[in-house]
């Protein structure tokens, strides 16, 4: 047991010593009022009267429901005590994290551009939990990449970051966004399904659709986020 436990389990004891005291409970009625095991808070507050040590820190979680039931505010505890959280945090950060691939690409919201040329691609850091809320798809199938032009203003602006999921090639719904190349020109557009192929089509009035009927054009994937600057 190091100093810093010690530490760390002293601030937790006096807290809730005081916790009892302020309640008007016993620990006994204070555990059972929380909705927890009564030794879950004697053995901490009388450790050698219970006749057990070292006992471990209490959650966060467990911390909030005893400062609810006693009716004071939860603990602000001491350096020591952070310094594990944080450790433990940074774990579980690192254990949440994810490579996505910022692709040096920028994709045409006009005409097109040219993506014939060489492409760089730097694998990125994001959050696991966070990505989740924006698309379930496999990492390895998504990319983030630049938008290029004004022919999807004010939907996407030039510059906006674009999240693009390759998992996806066959459009199932009419004017959703999709990464496509023409001719070698890749572009961000809406696709709409005619007979004979695909509209082409911008969200900036003044520029007129297109349309892919002969086979030239190639779905990338579809765009499922746009991140922008403010």
């Amino acid at each position: 047991m190091t100093d810093s436990d010690d530490i760390q389990r002293e601030e937790q004891r006096k807290w809730l010593l005081q916790a009892i005291s302020e309640s008007g409970l016993t620990a006994t009625a204070l555990a059972k009022k929380a909705g927890l095991a009564a030794t879950t808070v004697t053995r901490r507050v009388n450790p050698r009267e219970d006749g057990h040590g070292g006992e471990s820190l209490l959650k966060r979680e467990t911390l909030l429901a005893l400062a609810k039931a006693a009716g004071v505010s939860p603990p602000v505890l001491g350096a020591p005590y952070l310094a594990a959280r944080s450790e433990r945090r940074r774990v579980d950060d690192d254990e949440d994290s994810v490579l996505i691939n910022q692709v040096d690409l920028y994709y045409g919201m006009g005409g097109g551009s040219d993506i014939g040329d060489h492409v760089e691609v730097e694998p990125r850091k994001f959050s696991r939990s966070w990505l989740r809320q924006i698309s379930n798809a496999n990492p390895k199938d998504l990319f983030w990449t630049t938008g290029n032009g004004d022919s999807n203003y004010p939907t996407i602006a030039d510059g906006d970051i674009l999240l693009i999921d390759m998992s996806q090639k066959k459009p199932q719904k009419n004017d959703q966004f999709w990464a496509i190349t023409q001719y070698n020109l890749g572009q961000i557009k809406r696709l709409r399904a005619t007979a004979d192929g695909f509209q082409i089509l911008s969200d900036n009035p003044q520029v007129p659709s297109d349309k892919a009927t002969d086979g030239s054009m190639v779905i990338i994937g579809r765009l499922v986020a746009v991140l922008r600057k403010f």
